[in-house]
């Protein structure tokens, strides 16, 4: 008999096991103590947003449903990341996820998260709800590129390894962090969060004074997230990187909202990709969207309009915007747009709306696709 549950008190060592087994099956050795320490680490509660299935004792499948909360534009949003995805593989076939991934979704219908997200093949995760979505964008910078728009090294520019006792600078970095337009991490797991799967921070310093940090993937190709006091400065702290490390090109990761980095990266990059975030599910869109349409405001003039869209399953909501302020309420007048929730996912925050002509022509055109997307070190 499988039985269908939480994970209880206890059974972290037994969570952790299960998935480095299941996944240094399928792919390569896997240590989520190390490569995900943010969730796995030392001193982390776990088993509170683990769910299983069990037979006989035995953990036979498990996905976790991490619960984080991150501040946009000023609204704080309940989220949970869902990842670790694991069956046994002598127990594949069963529908072991099909019912660990409707209990998840009861648990946040009921406990007001605002919105999940999770990696993964898209038509597997479609049949739960969820929908490929939010900007992501991929600059590639090479040497020519550098040559020729910022010529020869800064020499005022140098980027230090961080380590996790080094604590004043750590907080010298949280605290530029903070000024980012999307944040979620406390200080406490700040650290960890900046090395997930095997990532590296370094700060950056012009002579002496510290004036951001970059932090590169465990193989040194992709800056997986940067902020500087003035990101004008980018170029030349990639001249930086990659004469010091001898790379010849770097991937710089974007999300839709960093628009000063965009405007630094467009005209000097050798290419650049503009892709779905991660996929997501929304479960409360008056919320969401207020809070991603008043991040949008940060960097665009939007333009005053009113609809009212409905949501199948999820209710009909009013949305508007008068003399610059953002009001999205729940009504029962009539429905000027019907979507289902994986629509309402496409066309409302990823980059279909920019390449097709999929929102109607009474819609106000600079409101979508919102600046929704998440930083690749907060994913799970």
């Amino acid at each position: 008999m499988t039985v269908f549950r939480k994970a209880l008190p206890g059974e972290r060592d037994q969570l952790i096991d299960f998935g480095n087994y299941v996944f240094s099956h399928d792919h390569r050795p896997h240590d989520f103590k190390a490569i995900l320490p943010k969730v796995y680490g030392e001193g982390h509660e776990i088993e509170s947003f683990h769910f299983v299935a069990e037979e006989e004792g035995r953990i036979r499948g498990m996905i976790g449903a991490y619960p984080h909360e991150y501040t946009v534009a000023g609204n704080t949003l309940k989220t949970r990341f869902i990842g670790t995805v694991s069956v046994h593989p002598y127990a594949r076939g069963n529908g072991y996820m099909k019912k660990i991934m409707q209990m998840i979704d009861e648990e946040l219908s009921a406990d007001g998260t605002d919105y999940a997200a999770l990696g993964g093949q898209r038509q597997r995760y479609r049949y739960f709800g969820y929908e490929t979505g939010g900007i992501a964008l991929s600059f590639v910078v090479d040497l020519p590129n550098l040559k020729h728009t910022v010529g020869p090294l800064d020499e005022s520019i140098s980027l230090v390894p961080v380590e996790a006792d080094d604590d004043t600078l750590l907080d010298q970095l949280y605290t530029k962090y903070l000024t980012r337009p999307v944040t979620g991490r406390t200080r406490a797991e700040f650290y960890e969060v900046l090395i997930t799967w095997g990532s590296r921070i370094y700060a950056v310093f012009e002579d002496v004074t510290c004036v951001g940090y970059l932090v590169l993937s465990d193989d040194g190709r992709r800056v997986m997230e940067t902020q500087l006091d003035d990101c004008a400065r980018l170029p030349d702290v990639l001249n930086t990187y990659l004469n010091w490390y001898d790379k010849h090109a770097v991937t710089v990761l974007v999300r839709g909202y960093e628009t000063a980095l965009i405007d630094v990266l467009t005209p000097m990059a050798e290419d650049v990709s503009i892709e779905n975030n991660l996929s997501y599910k929304i479960y409360n869109y008056p919320k969401v969207l207020k809070a991603f349409l008043e991040l949008k405001q940060q960097h665009e003039v939007l333009e005053d309009g009113a609809f009212v869209l409905e949501v199948e399953g999820k209710g009909k909501m009013r949305i508007e915007i008068t003399e610059g302020k953002v009001t999205v309420v729940e009504t029962e007048d009539p429905s000027d747009w019907v979507l289902t929730e994986t629509e309402a996912v496409r066309y409302l925050t990823s980059p279909e709306p920019l390449f097709r002509n999929v929102l109607p022509a009474f819609f106000p055109r600079s409101w979508f696709p919102l600046s929704y997307g998440m930083s690749a070190l907060d994913e799970f």
